[in-house]
């Protein structure tokens, strides 16, 4: 050990030896399997409290989806992967009452729970609870007397720069249509090393959950449907399509993985499996089609993978300000989108792939963002303008920090253009580029990571040498925004929880049940109902590939095997009429906790003051009277669709209070990924745009 190092640890064993016995530390949890994640906390623990100090507590617990590994399996996991001790790592009962640990040191031990943010309020929240928050600045009682909670949240685990939660890992590994190469790939990311022994416990344990829970017929069919697995983030992915160069013919990725390894889709299907990304084939080129260069920005109702109980979280956090636990939360912007990089002395710019392809080399410069906008009246001097005005910036940095930020065209930056003669729907009343972020690409401009703190260090050496204020627009970085606390906290939290509590009774779900979860339960009841209302007897083959053609868009059950294998007529009519309308059904199921999340995104908005535009008074005037423009137009339109369509999303303004807000929403960090709340600014938008086209 650094000499020191070695005397920082001496001194601060001493301190503890001096003031009375050691703390018992004890990190708990599942651990399905232990990865990465939870050894970086088990590091923290060992810095702070000393490795003779610090134990892993786990149970013997096993079932077939949260918990499929044994005690002993997840020791031998455990102390193989990592240089942990076997004797640390204990079968307890309780989690929380570890007494297979704590019965080895005498009673007036102190005993250190360490746990993630959600249990930390939980447990320490009572002032005479057993429980208290730990301090250094405290005299800690024995083990019999008092236990303490210190808060160490888990590192998000990062593969391919997208972060990877414990089920999703369960899911890759238990799906038997990903290909063992690849479930290789992810286990070494997941362990920074690959072990065959391991590899084959988890993999044959997985499998044969997997089994078990597909081939028994006696189980509820529920209990045969794995629907996060079917839509999650990992599994999903196996489904979408991929445009094959040969025939230029739509494939699944499912299929694609079947093709020779040097193919092009199978190469891209990997990918997309590592990314999560949507990606086609057009002329011999890929292109992303999800989200365009940035990726798409989920409202949370959109996420099939979050549970009720991180909803429930969401919202405690939300109420309480909270929201920026793990990154500042930030005014979502509306304006339009550039990425700016720096390759071979000079700025380049890019709106497509394309031009972000082979590290920017087709990147184009002021003059070629000029011509591709040329012509087009406001909107060609935003961009003209935006692009003179960034390349004057960043040409006047060092070429270590072009170098740090921008890599030589394997990193760009994301540039919202803010411009008053280009407003979509909010008025901001100013001249501004805002940095949201850089990703880094590889040679196919395929993401690897995206990095939000690059936007806020550019920023900042712009402003060093004072040119953060150009000619034609000033240079920021993420507008930061402060959430208060709600002055109505404990009522509105009630209404939101009762709110949620309706429709998880509906369907019978816990809190850990997922989305996935209520859309499969909706769909499953409809079926079943309907069935039997045509007196048909609906068997698993049936009535499993259905929801998972409805509920997650997996069209192996196709239209020919439905006529070939239903017999009756009465419900494959109704079969062939509903699958032209499952994604309406699908917007139906999900609509309560979308409304719930719009109401709440209302409250919070309300309480933000610290908002981008000049004037907040004036914006909402503006939009009030851009509304009553529209409102006036419609009486005199024979345009019966535009009629619908205003009538509809004015409907869906007026349950949302008709309230409007100077800002477009906000974007926040939560388990490692990033979500957007907003609440009328779809709707406004909606109207807005039957005027303009």
């Amino acid at each position: 050990m650094d000499p020191v190092k070695l005397g920082r640890e001496i001194a601060r064993q001493l301190l503890i030896e001096s003031e009375g016995h050691s703390p018992v530390v004890v990190y708990a949890g599942r651990f399905s399997p232990f990865h990465l994640g939870h050894f970086d906390v088990y590091q923290k623990l060992v810095g702070r409290f000393g490795k003779n100090n610090v134990y892993i507590a786990t149970s013997n617990v096993s079932n077939s989806n949260e918990s499929p590994f044994s005690f002993d399996e997840k020791k031998h996991i455990i102390t193989s992967m990592f240089p942990i001790s076997s004797d640390h790592v204990v079968n307890v009962k309780d989690p929380y009452r570890p007494i297979e640990i704590l019965s080895k040191f005498p009673a007036d031990t102190p005993y250190v729970a360490a746990v993630g943010e959600k249990d930390s309020s939980r447990l320490g929240s009572n002032p005479n609870g057993y429980f208290q928050k730990y301090s250094t600045s405290i005299q800690l009682s024995g083990y019999k007397d008092k236990g303490y909670v210190i808060q160490f949240p888990q590192l998000p685990l990062i593969v391919d720069g997208k972060t990877i939660s414990g089920t999703q890992i369960r899911n890759i590994f238990r799906d038997k249509n990903v290909n063992d190469s690849h479930k290789k790939e992810i286990f070494t990311k997941i362990y920074g090393k690959f072990n065959p022994n391991v590899f084959k416990i988890i993999t044959d344990k997985l499998s044969n959950v997997n089994e078990e829970s597909t081939n028994t017929q006696e189980q509820p069919v529920k209990k045969l449907i794995n629907p996060k697995s079917a839509h999650g983030r990992s599994t999903n992915i196996l489904y979408k399509k991929i445009r094959n160069p040969d025939n230029n013919r739509k494939i699944y990725v499912k299929t694609a993985l079947g093709y020779n390894d040097d193919h092009p889709v199978k190469k891209t299907a990997l990918q997309m499996m590592s990314r999560n990304e949507s990606v086609e084939f057009s002329n011999g080129r890929m292109l992303l089609t999800c989200g365009g260069n940035f990726g798409h920005m989920q409202h949370p109702f959109e996420d099939f993978d979050l549970s009720f109980g991180d909803i429930k979280q969401m919202i405690d956090l939300g109420l309480s300000g909270k929201l920026d636990i793990e990154e500042p939360v930030r005014e979502k912007t509306d304006g339009q989108n550039i990425s700016v990089s720096w390759k071979n002395g000079k700025t380049i710019f890019a709106r497509n792939k394309s031009q972000i392809k082979d590290f920017g080399a087709n990147g184009l410069g002021v003059s070629g963002i000029s011509q591709m906008f040329a012509g087009r009246g406001s909107l060609s001097d935003a961009f003209t303008f935006a692009a003179k005005d960034l390349d004057s910036a960043i040409s006047g940095l060092s070429n270590a920090q072009k170098n740090k930020i921008f890599n030589e065209g394997q990193k760009f930056m994301s540039v919202e253009i803010i411009y008053p003669d280009t407003t979509n729907v909010i008025p901001y009343g100013l001249d501004l580029l805002v940095f949201h972020g850089t990703l880094a690409t590889d040679k196919e401009g395929n993401t690897v990571k995206y990095d939000g703190g690059d936007a806020r260090i550019l920023a900042g050496m712009i402003k060093q040498i004072n040119a953060n204020v150009q000619k034609n627009f000033e240079i920021q970085g993420p507008p930061i925004v402060t959430l208060p606390k709600s002055k109505n906290f404990e009522s509105s939290k009630a209404k939101y929880f009762s709110m949620l509590s309706k429709t998880q009774s509906k369907y019978g779900l816990n809190d850990t049940d997922h989305i996935s979860d209520l859309v499969s339960d909706a769909w499953h009841q409809k079926i079943l109902d309907t069935a039997s209302k045509f007196q048909y007897p609906i068997t698993n083959n049936v009535l499993i590939p259905l929801i998972d053609r409805w509920a997650f868009g997996n069209k192996d059950f196709s239209i020919n095997r439905m006529k070939s294998e239903i017999d009756n007529k009465k419900f494959l009519d109704w079969i062939l009429s509903v699958d032209q309308e499952s994604s309406d059904f699908n917007k139906t199921i999900v609509e309560p906790v979308e409304t719930l999340f719009l109401q709440l995104g209302a409250e919070i908005l309300s309480n933000i003051s610290d908002v981008l535009s000049v004037n907040p008074d004036a914006a909402v005037s503006k939009i009030s009277s851009d509304l009553k423009q529209v409102s006036d137009e419609m009486e005199n339109s024979t345009d019966i669709k535009k009629i619908a369509k205003f009538k509809q999303q004015l409907q869906k303004l007026s349950s949302l209070g008709n309230k409007i807000f100077p800002l477009e929403g906000i974007v926040f960090v939560f388990h490692g990924k990033t979500y957007k709340m907003t609440s009328t600014f779809s709707q406004i938008g909606q109207i807005l745009g039957l005027l303009r086209y």
